[in-house]
């Protein structure tokens, strides 16, 4: 039988429902309060605790981030499509609320879709917490569906790109980033 001092590994940081979370959702499962046979529930870069955190972008995933309406409505395509749509999550404050799609590391030194900025290594975003799924605030849209599940990068800027000509038809949008 494990004892309260036995985990997997010892991590400095918020206990939380047999999970211990560090900065940027560094995960350890607590022998002493979880069956030891059970799989982590989130991520082990998703914030757990109360609170979002700034993660860096690089290390585990690059994030995409668009307007709103865009950023939606890409969401809709991505699901009709049969793609996986998620992880996303909405940063409402500001005068144009904004979704941040997370991506496999790298898709971002190569992003050019207008109306959008790509997020990579030397970046910092702050992530929402696992449980945050409703507003006010920095909440979750698309949660993942897998520990390693992110949005697959083609099948994204394929629909920014069909989203952004649904609104503002096809003419590129020069000046504005997101």
């Amino acid at each position: 039988m494990y004892s309260h001092a036995q985990s997997v590994r010892v991590h400095t940081g918020v206990e939380w429902n047999g999970l211990l979370t560090t900065s940027c959702g560094e995960t350890t499962l607590m022998m002493s309060d979880a069956d030891p046979s059970a799989s982590i529930p989130h991520p082990r870069w998703m914030p757990i605790g109360e609170e979002a955190e700034l993660c860096s972008a690089g290390q585990w995933w690059d994030a995409i981030r668009a307007f709103e309406a865009n950023g939606l409505r890409a969401v809709e395509l991505l699901k009709e499509a049969g793609e996986p749509a998620g992880p996303v999550f909405i940063e409402p404050d500001g005068l144009e609320p904004r979704l941040y799609f997370l991506v496999p590391v790298g898709t971002a030194a190569g992003w050019s879709e207008p109306g959008t900025v790509a997020l990579g290594a030397s970046c910092h975003v702050l992530v929402p917490q696992a449980d945050k799924t409703e507003p006010p605030g920095l909440h979750w849209r698309e949660l993942p569906q897998a520990p390693r599940s992110l949005t697959p990068p083609i099948a994204l800027r394929r629909a920014l790109s069909r989203a952004r000509r649904e609104r503002r038809g096809p003419a590129e949008d020069t000046g504005t980033s997101a």
